[in-house]
């Protein structure tokens, strides 16, 4: 496929007549001033095909064409099916005859004009010229729309983990594969979901691709399957009006399906065919859609451990996981906070209607957010920042006055508890988990080391005791006599072992 830049054009003529064809042709090839490229074909599906493949700005569509059975059709039909594919698309009707009602049906449906093959060159080539000019503009305004709702860049930083990332993310861009992004919650799946999107529109010069978005955890199943494939009027109780589904919306576009895990088993088998097929119906519908667009899931679950599970299939895993990216914590990174505080605090700063710059900050606050490992990565950066630039007194001028943060802060609320069933912590416990991770603090004030001896003593039996099936099996993990296990359990007030299965 030849790469497309802003001002390059293209013209696409319709129609079963090759010479019809070459004299239309021969017509669009008199435009000035333009960067041309002109094409035909003689159908409706190598039309859709082109269109498929390529940006078209402006379509010369033959009123009356024949089918592949040599069947007479009314292409006035496929006007709605045709506009859908690409957002700056002109379509100008060509005819033999004059019909008032086919030109004002043609109007209605979205069409930019209506001229019959009868009428002169110049006639014809000024609408052409029109048609073109109104495109061009459109795909401009697209442009501009683009980049003034580009995300901020968060996720970027200059530490060796997020370059190499940032890195494979381009050469993804490439491929039609899918791409899985994993990591935690608030390390910017989304935003590089999003960063990968623009990227494959500045290598493909395709402006008006769309970029599509589905929480699936924010969906009950029963919705998940309407949002996903669209539904026909009609097609159940409350379908007052059809209804364009997310796999539709995203054709010649970025589909990005966050949370993957979440979705429903029996969706995990109709989402293989689509990726595999390209094509899909709606509810209600037995017409096939089809659709072309680039998948990107993420996910901060460990879809591995779902396979094995049965909670996920294996063949569902293996198509979205070709490409994967797995973006590292802050805590891994710690170097790229300061840079993440700078690129944020401007938009934190006017969500809260304040006035702050990034040097105002002061460094003890950079300190405590660089080496405190808070749960939500960037997120729970931003919630602390947001908190303390609402809470904070006000300076004169209006800008605020964070010389007290610890206090405005409550720093207590802040300490991150260590618990051993989060995911980023490993289920056995070693020396080296041990003194990664936080130790929680119930004062501000150190309350003693036999009292956190106790309660981390406490967290443990109480998590391995979920996962163990008797005691003797207890003992053994902790490497203590099944006498001292009964002697804790009673003390820790935790219920004996029975023999339950095993959760791991």
């Amino acid at each position: 496929m030849k790469l497309l830049s802003k001002s390059s054009s293209r013209i696409l003529i319709v129609d079963d007549d090759p010479l019809s064809r070459a004299s239309l042709e021969a017509l669009c090839s008199k435009v000035s001033g333009v960067d041309l490229d002109i094409f035909s074909v003689p159908d409706i599906q190598n039309c859709l095909e082109e269109i498929r493949k390529k940006r078209i700005d402006v379509l010369l569509l033959d009123k009356n064409l024949k089918n592949s059975n040599g069947k007479k059709i009314n292409s006035l039909n496929f006007l709605p099916l045709l506009l859908n594919q690409q957002l700056n698309l002109q379509i100008l009707m060509i005819t033999g005859d004059h019909n008032s009602q086919d030109i004002v049906q043609a109007i209605k449906q979205g069409a930019f004009g209506f001229v019959s093959k009868g009428d002169s060159p110049e006639i014809i080539l000024c609408q052409i010229e029109k048609a073109l000019e109104v495109s061009r503009l459109a795909l401009s305004t697209l442009y501009k729309t683009q980049e003034a709702d580009s995300t901020p860049p968060f996720l970027y930083g200059k530490s060796e983990k997020i370059q190499k990332v940032l890195n494979m993310a381009h050469a993804f861009c490439q491929g039609q594969k899918p791409i899985l992004i994993l990591g935690e919650t608030g390390t910017g799946k989304t935003i590089l979901a999003n960063t990968i999107h623009q990227q494959i529109e500045k290598i493909h010069g395709f402006g008006s691709r769309p970029f599509v978005s589905l929480n699936l955890s924010s969906l009950p199943t029963s919705l998940m399957e309407r949002e996903l494939f669209g539904n026909e009027k009609g097609a159940f109780t409350d379908a007052k009006e059809r209804k364009r589904g997310y796999f539709e919306l995203a054709h010649n576009g970025t589909l990005f399906l966050d949370e993957i895990a979440e979705i429903h088993t029996d969706l995990q088998i109709k989402l293989l065919k689509i990726i595999e097929e390209k094509t899909f119906y709606r509810l209600g519908s037995d017409k096939p859609i089809f659709s072309n667009f680039k998948l990107i899931c993420a996910t901060h679950r460990n879809l591995k451990e779902m396979v094995k599970t049965g909670q996920f299939r294996e063949d569902l895993y293996m198509r979205i996981s070709t490409l994967q990216l797995t973006i590292p914590p802050l805590r891994e990174r710690k170097e790229d906070i300061p840079h993440l505080i700078a690129s944020g605090l401007p938009l934190w700063a006017k969500e809260n209607s304040v006035q702050i710059c990034f040097e105002e900050l002061p460094q003890s606050l950079l300190n405590f957010l660089i080496t405190t490992p808070l749960p939500g990565n960037l997120r729970g950066i931003e919630q602390i920042i947001s908190r303390l630039l609402v809470l904070s007194p006000r300076k004169v001028g209006g800008s605020v006055d964070l010389s007290k943060w610890q206090e405005t802060l409550d720093l207590n609320k802040w300490v991150p508890a260590f618990d051993p069933v989060e995911e980023t912590v490993p289920p056995m416990l070693d020396l080296n988990t041990f003194l990664k991770n936080s130790i929680p603090f119930n004062n501000v004030e150190f309350p003693g080391i036999n009292f956190i001896l106790n309660d981390l003593e406490r967290q443990i039996y109480e998590v391995l005791s979920q996962k163990c099936s008797s005691n003797n099996e207890l003992a053994a993990l902790l490497k203590v006599s099944p006498a001292n296990i009964s002697l804790k359990l009673k003390t820790y007030g935790l219920k004996r072992l029975n023999n339950k299965k095993r959760s791991f």
